[in-house]
């Protein structure tokens, strides 16, 4: 879960504490690939309870301060300055991460997916990482201790899908959620015209994006992550031409009006060609990366990774479908002994609260 303040500038996080926070459900897109999203989510609440501040910048290019200790500090708040230091470089590097939590001051900006962006990045977190581990465990409470674990946790987190899987070179969907325009058009979080604005500005980045995403990506890729790539980024266009164009409509500004058109024709052009180009390899795409199974051993670990190793990474489609099948088909025969696993969950998924919100729903579809 995420919290988004709809109080949009000028406000600390402990500002935020006293204001009015709407709590949303992460949306499924970004709960994948062990996703750094919610653990921004969980900080940012831990900062909220303690009082731990993450001012806003607003200047138009903001630089990510230095994260240096502070001498006339205890250990303990120093930590509570670096910590909140360490929350908003990472906006300032993920904006698209920091305008889902509320960060509107950075609306209509996408990361720095260039090599050299990437580089940066990387060697961002391995600083904050270094930076973390000096804190001694007697220097800090337990709050604090629990927030410093975490917090390497999920960099080790970030640096394997950025370094180890090299998903910026192997995967396109590295690239979909930021590229994402849905908090400028289901949340209503500022004026539409507003909101206008900020998609504007998006569209704007979303050509140098893909042209960035292009040049790091090294085919071939596995067919699936091409198959995820063309529905998660190449499905933009008609998005952009449809569902975003309805929904500012209302809009009267014609200048502004105007600007949208223009943006949004370039960036659905641009996300045409990036998904004519996935096209292009996916008939020759081999069926699974070769390097998968060595990657997932390291994101894991040897407990874990022991597990994938036992996986048969050359099993079809149907003798998958076999090995998973068979729970399913054991808990069918135990519910009707002589129906097929079909007929079992069409009989499960009749299985419905009365009064919940499917009856309601069914029932003002039917009036």
């Amino acid at each position: 879960m995420f919290v988004e303040n709809k109080r949009l500038t000028g406000t600390t996080f402990r500002d935020q504490a006293n204001s009015r926070l709407q709590v949303v459900d992460l949306a499924s897109p970004f709960s994948t690939t062990d996703s750094h999203i919610n653990f921004f989510y969980l900080l940012m609440m831990i900062a909220i309870a303690q009082g731990v501040g993450c001012k806003q910048t607003a200047s138009k290019n903001p630089t990510p301060p230095a994260a240096a200790p502070n001498s006339h500090l205890t250990n303990d708040q120093s930590w509570d300055v670096f910590l909140d230091g360490y929350i908003n470089n990472y906006f300032i590097a993920r904006p698209d991460i920091a305008v889902l939590a509320g960060r509107h001051d950075l609306d209509g900006r996408l990361p720095d997916f260039s090599a050299a962006g990437l580089q940066r990045e990387a060697e961002r977190l391995r600083g904050a990482k270094e930076r973390a581990r000096s804190f001694a465990n007697d220097a800090l409470d337990g709050r604090q201790r629990f927030e410093r674990d975490y917090l390497i946790s999920r960099i080790d987190s970030d640096l394997f899908w950025l370094e180890s899987a090299a998903w910026p070179a192997k995967n396109p969907y590295y690239y979909a959620d930021a590229l994402d325009p849905d908090v400028y058009i289901s949340r209503d979080y500022a004026p539409l015209d507003q909101r206008m604005r900020a998609f504007i500005n998006y569209a704007k980045a979303i050509p140098d994006a893909l042209k960035q995403a292009r040049g790091n990506l090294k085919p071939p890729f596995p067919r699936t992550f091409i198959k995820i790539g063309r529905t998660t980024i190449g499905g933009l266009a008609a998005t952009y031409e449809t569902d975003v164009t309805k929904i500012f409509a209302p809009v009267a500004d014609e200048q502004l009006k105007s600007e949208f058109r223009a943006a949004t024709s370039v960036a659905a052009t641009a996300v045409r060609e990036f998904d004519g180009w996935l096209a292009s390899l996916e008939q020759d795409a081999p069926r699974i990366s070769p390097s998968g199974r060595k990657s997932l051993a390291r994101c894991c670990g040897p407990p874990r990774a022991l597990a994938f190793r036992l996986i048969n990474w050359k099993l079809s489609g149907d003798e998958i479908w076999s090995e998973t099948s068979r729970p399913c088909a054991k808990r069918a025969r135990v519910m009707r002994p002589v129906k097929s696993v079909r007929e079992c969950v069409a009989k499960q998924q009749l299985n419905k609260p009365e009064g919940g919100a499917v009856e309601e729903r069914e029932t003002s579809s039917r009036t």
